[in-house]
């Protein structure tokens, strides 16, 4: 199981094959063994530290687990605390002579994180630049952190045959390293060298689609993508005919009103002798099966109290939907985040916008635009405030401390991506969240709805076309399904 580092001419040891869901979280790489360590402390300073190494592999992708050090934000070469400009460079032939020649390698593939740039270089190393969407590149989490998860298909390599052999069992080699003066490299000298195991893994097991129990709360989440529901209306009916929610939490609903968003899904799905109601800010909307007993605005998104049926609980549902500012807005972000978490605390207290009751449910939902620093995060699940000026910290979960993440894997696929654009420099990423009082809303299903990676018979079963999702957003929709306790 070990795998050695050695000179990218020497022989490479035997691989891992494992069945990795992208997440950005480690418990699927236990018992994959280490692949190579790099020496603490010989990077440059404040720069990526790199340390442990791991390597495994399925039919189609190589992933990597790496640590860099310190808390780093790998696409993002001005937002880590001194920059990055990590590189991964695969030899994926084992030649040097074909290929670009640096490092002692043949490199077929090169991905520069920070710069966000992947570069496939033919036999004679000329280079061409892809996107990372249709190479299918992943690396999560897509927040800031100290360790990373990176899928690299084999076929990004752009070559058929060398994909193929690579699936069958080849050997490849491969060098990270900071492009900065005084950058770290791993290995220090030569090349950590893999030899793919060929790997009978097939697809993970399917989640079904439907709500198991009526009595459930069904939640779907969805970044309309600048009100694309208004102008795709047969896209967006489809998708909510097929998921069914009782509660639909919408993003970047801005040409619609709420009284239309709320028509436009109960024209969608019709309430036997009930009507759904809607409460929205800027362009977050809610729209409910159940009813809605106070809004409130917090910032630009909002938080609603939902009654459950007493038939169901004696417990209603605190909602949270959000959606906090973009890209490079931290400190944006780091103030609603926190003003969204001060709003449940003083709810809690019985001293925010509405009264609730002190056991009722919270979730809180929506796009987040985790693409920054973990911190932000970290105020949501763990009630940690990012200004001291937002007052205590607290225990968002109550009892249980935090708040839990739904782990929202794609139903037919290893990922947990919520964004994607063809077009765009980011890799795939997770934007969008879940976050839930585990002591009282008990998570029984959730996912993210792809309609590219669904069986053609579940497709015309569920009335959907391949494509709908793509068409519908740059988002991808999430569904969780909760069970609030009596």
């Amino acid at each position: 199981m070990a795998i050695c580092v050695l000179l990218a001419a020497g022989p490479a040891a035997g691989g891992d094959a494992a069945a990795i869901n992208l997440d950005g979280s480690f418990p699927d790489w236990r018992g994959i063994g280490t692949a190579a360590v790099d020496p603490a402390g010989d990077g440059r300073a404040g720069g990526p530290d790199l340390g442990r190494l791991y390597l495994a592999n399925d039919s189609e992708a190589l992933y990597l687990r790496l640590e860099v050090g310190s808390e780093t934000i790998l696409q993002n070469p001005l937002l880590s605390p001194a920059g990055n400009r990590l590189r991964l460079l695969l030899d994926l032939d084992r030649s040097a002579t074909s290929g670009r020649p640096v490092e002692g390698l043949g490199v077929e593939l090169e991905i520069r994180f920070g710069e966000r740039e992947i570069t496939i270089y033919d036999a004679g190393g000329v280079g061409r630049e892809v996107p990372p969407e249709p190479a299918d590149v992943l690396a999560l989490p897509t927040h800031s952190a100290a360790n990373f998860e990176i899928r690299v298909p084999f076929a990004a390599a752009g070559s058929i045959d060398l994909a193929e052999r690579l699936a069958a069992g080849g050997e490849l080699a491969l060098v990270l390293l900071e492009e900065a003066i005084g950058g770290d490299r791993l290995p220090d000298a030569g090349a950590v060298v893999y030899r793919v195991e060929p790997a009978a893994i097939g697809p993970p097991r399917p989640i079904p689609l439907g709500k198991k129990k009526a009595a459930f709360v069904r939640l779907l989440v969805f970044n309309v993508e600048r009100t694309a529901i208004a102008q795709k209306q047969a896209v967006y009916r489809r998708i909510l005919q097929a998921l069914e929610p009782d509660v639909v939490a919408f993003q970047e609903v801005y040409d619609w009103t709420p009284a239309q968003t709320r028509l436009f899904v109960e024209t969608a799905l019709p309430l036997d002798g009930g009507r759904w109601e809607a409460f929205g800010v800027a362009d977050t909307v809610t729209v409910s099966s159940l009813p809605i007993l106070a809004g409130a605005a917090v910032d630009e998104n909002h938080v609603v109290h939902l009654d459950l049926p007493d038939g169901r609980t004696k417990r209603d549902l605190v909602l949270f939907n959000a959606h906090t500012p973009c890209c490079g807005n931290e400190e944006g972000r780091d103030a609603e985040h926190d003003h969204l978490m001060a709003t449940w605390r003083d709810l809690l207290e019985s001293a925010g916008p509405f009264p609730v009751g002190s056991k009722d449910a919270v979730v809180l939902a929506g796009d987040f635009n985790m693409v920054g620093f973990r911190r932000q995060l970290d105020v949501l699940r763990h009630g940690r405030f990012i200004d001291p000026a937002n007052g205590p910290d607290f225990r968002p979960g109550r009892g249980k401390g935090s708040l839990r993440s739904a782990s929202l894997r794609h139903s037919h696929a290893r990922r947990v991506t919520t964004w994607r654009r063809a077009t765009s420099a980011f890799m795939p990423g997770k934007l969008d969240w879940i976050l839930f009082s585990n002591d009282v809303a008990k998570l029984r299903k959730s996912y993210v709805l792809d309609t590219a990676e669904l069986p053609a018979k579940l497709l015309e079963d569920l009335g959907l076309e391949r494509g709908d999702s793509l068409v519908a957003s740059d988002h991808l929709a999430l569904v969780a399904d909760f069970k609030i306790k009596r």
